[in-house]
């Protein structure tokens, strides 16, 4: 599972996502977050092609 290692680094992910956590609910918010980064994480293993850019996609039937 991902590690937040340290309070710094949680600060930075919560600066990131503007989220005003108090410092007292630190921890709960760091298990909560080595929760969500382990599920994303399993993401990573999905093998993904490119994508064309909607801009390039003509839906119009003829």
């Amino acid at each position: 599972m991902p590690r937040i290692p340290d309070d710094e680094a949680l600060s930075s992910v919560l600066a990131l996502t503007r989220l005003d956590i108090p410092r007292v609910r630190r921890d709960a918010v760091r298990n909560t977050a080595e929760h969500l980064l382990a599920l994303s994480s399993s993401l990573e293993a999905v093998v993904t092609r490119e994508t064309p850019p909607a801009t390039a996609f003509n839906a119009r039937w003829k």
